[in-house]
């Protein structure tokens, strides 16, 4: 490693990033710059020292974990990314925030190593990027391991954005725990797990041939037959359609399956068309979902119809404003994690009661969310016991492994 070498320069910026102080120096990687200066200091091309921040990654714990860099150079940085923008996603990111604080309140892990936390958001906003939700994904685990140094990310919470930070993230030893994606095309990502390559990719939701069964079963039991999927082309939609498709064909059932990329109208037109076609089971993120109401409530096509959404949908934030009058949602059902029970779970639901004055309950995957990040935790206390370092996204993986 080249030695660094402190000087002192003014005005130079970074598109998309900010900069927060002037100290340069030369550097050949990411790990000198956090090293010299602290957390958030990257390596530019320039072959520089600068801190580069993301817009996108604003919430931590501490709270001024990014402000101060040189005060938390110790702690372990650990990633979480969400959908900010909506209630349900942000109380996911307060579960994980429980079990930050609860480790660092019985001494962190290893040697007395505290835990940060960095929330990333995936939303698509102009006010921040031209990002879709799924390059945001790709965006914010890059930088949370290259720059953060973080080893492990909660998260991110949906399927097609899970998808597409595994593949960029190519070989960087780096863990993902995503506390909601559910798509059953992620269990093809990866070869089974060892402890030699104990993958790099988990979940604590159960892929969705579990919820297709659910479905299925709810339209058998009220005797549907010709049942239109209307689904999203991307990992969660396509999986979950083709659950569907595979095992909703008993003695006259059938799937008419319509796929759409972001604007569902064309294929709620095709649907329209169909007379023959009794329910619509709509796959979609909530704001697809508001769009599908509305979209039913001024077609008179869809009169009489019943209407399923997936657990995408069981957030509070669909039934804030509603989208469609009182009628369209009468005729709506939907599937949902099962609120968990026990005494762990009483004693989680009791903690974010105490924390938030809030219930987790009316929000979905919160509870998968605290396991997701306990996993983390223990598995970087597993590290930290029998390897080199805690700081090892393969390290954790294999603590993981031993739960």
């Amino acid at each position: 490693m080249r030695a660094l070498w402190l000087a002192a320069m003014v005005g130079a910026g970074l598109l998309g990033c900010t900069l927060s102080r002037v100290d340069h120096a030369r550097c050949d990687a990411h790990s000198d710059c956090r090293e010299a200066f602290g957390v958030g200091f990257a390596c530019l091309d320039t072959g520089y020292c600068e801190q580069q921040l993301l817009p996108r990654c604003t919430r931590t714990h501490p709270v001024d974990y990014l402000e101060n860099p040189e005060a938390y150079t110790s702690y372990l940085p650990i990633g979480v990314i969400v959908n900010r923008s909506l209630d349900a996603h942000e109380a996911r990111a307060n579960a994980v925030q429980i079990v930050a604080e609860l480790a660092n309140s019985q001494g962190g892990i290893g040697d007395r190593e505290r835990v940060a936390l960095v929330v990333c958001t995936t939303e698509q906003n102009a006010a921040l990027d031209a990002l879709t939700s799924a390059e945001a994904a790709v965006t914010t685990s890059q930088w949370l391991h290259d720059v953060l140094g973080a080893p492990a990310i909660v998260g991110p919470a949906a399927s097609a954005q899970a998808e597409a930070a595994f593949e960029a993230l190519g070989e960087r030893d780096l863990v993902l725990v995503s506390m909601s994606a559910t798509s059953a095309v992620l269990t093809g990502l990866e070869s089974p797990a060892s402890d030699e390559a104990p993958g790099r990719l988990w979940r604590t939701a159960v892929p969705d041939s579990f919820q297709a069964r659910a479905i299925i079963a709810d339209l058998r039991a009220r005797g549907q037959q010709r049942v239109a999927v209307v689904y999203q082309d991307d990992a969660y939609g396509t999986g979950m359609a083709g659950e569907l498709e595979a095992r909703f064909t008993g003695a006259g059932e059938s799937v008419e399956a319509y796929a759409f990329g972001t604007d569902p109208r064309s294929a709620l037109e095709a649907v329209a068309a169909d007379a023959t076609l009794g329910e619509v089971v709509f796959v979609g993120a909530v704001e697809q979902v508001r769009g599908f109401l509305q979209f039913v409530a001024g077609n008179t096509a869809f009169d009489g119809r019943q209407l399923f959404v997936t657990d995408t949908a069981a957030s509070v934030d669909l039934w804030a404003a509603p989208a469609a009058p009182d009628a369209v949602y009468a005729r709506l059902r939907g599937t949902r994690p099962g609120a968990p029970t026990g005494t762990v779970n009483g004693f989680f639901r009791g903690s974010y009661l105490f924390a938030f004055q809030e219930d987790p309950n009316q929000f979905s995957f919160v509870a998968n969310a605290y396991d997701a990040a306990f996993m983390v935790i223990y598995g970087a206390a597993w590290a930290a016991a029998n390897e080199e370092t805690s700081r090892s996204g393969r390290a954790i993986a294999r603590g993981m492994r031993q739960l």
